[in-house]
């Protein structure tokens, strides 16, 4: 509802002869958010949000004007107004302020203990020379020094909802790895947190690339996985350790 106002009171201030600069640079920056090479987000639309918070003030002024027109109580319809927008609005922005925000720093910080660890085990067990595939790579190198790679997303099958064809294409992670020179697969119970797959097929796609590649593994905690594809690995963990990966990536 708040988009579509916003949206509305932008065209409106437009046609009130306050078509802007910003105007042309909106215009152009929207279709390249729609094509864009990353899953569409908050923060993708961040240069866009001040022209949006002013279209909102205008419709929603606009909208004022019409109630005081049809009312002979104007201080009231204002008031029924404010109330019908923001009172849902705060009542959201509390439940994620105080309930989902501190459980996202909760699992982050539950997540980056166990990495740091896999982080140290990489730096005391695997040559400098070593590459990996992880979907957090800068990350993994400013830790580790070891360069990395991250499967590229196909943008076609995120909008296509294609769920099946990511899944595929990351089960053919090896293929991926060896036809680029990398030697190791780095993966977390956090990866594609950013929203490129809706959160329950998140957990089927990183169980997927753990049942493909559970004989390389050579490192494992609840939360954290490395896989070995340079030569026939042995596998560090047992069958309750790998249960409890799966567990993990199911809870996160």
């Amino acid at each position: 509802m708040f988009v579509f106002a916003a949206l509305a009171g932008v065209v409106r201030l437009g046609r009130g002869g306050r078509w802007t600069p910003y105007h042309w640079y909106a215009t152009g920056l929207a279709p390249l958010l729609i094509v864009c090479v990353w899953p569409p987000d908050v923060p993708s639309v961040v240069p866009l949000f001040p022209l949006l918070a002013a279209g909102l003030w205008r419709e929603g002024k606009h909208l004022l004007g019409l109630l005081r027109a049809s009312t002979r109580r104007p201080a009231l319809a204002g008031g029924v107004l404010v109330a019908c927008a923001f009172v849902p609005l705060v009542y959201a922005h509390g439940q994620a302020l105080f309930g989902e925000i501190p459980r996202i720093f909760r699992q982050h910080r539950r997540l980056l203990g166990a990495q740091r660890e896999a982080y140290h085990w990489i730096g005391q067990n695997l040559p400098a020379s070593a590459r990996f595939v992880a979907y957090n790579d800068p990350v993994l190198y400013l830790y580790t020094g070891r360069r990395a790679s991250c499967v590229p997303f196909a943008p076609g099958l995120y909008y296509r909802g294609d769920l099946d064809g990511l899944v595929r294409r990351h089960r053919e992670v090896e293929a991926f790895a060896r036809e680029r020179g990398l030697g190791y697969l780095f993966t977390t119970a956090g990866d594609y947190f950013r929203g490129e797959v809706p959160e329950g097929e998140r957990a089927r796609l990183l169980r997927s690339v753990e049942q493909s590649c559970a004989p390389r593994r050579v490192y494992a905690s609840p939360l954290v996985a490395v896989y070995d594809f340079t030569s026939s690995a042995i596998t560090t963990t047992n069958a309750s350790t790998a249960a409890g990966i799966k567990a993990a990536t199911a809870d996160f």
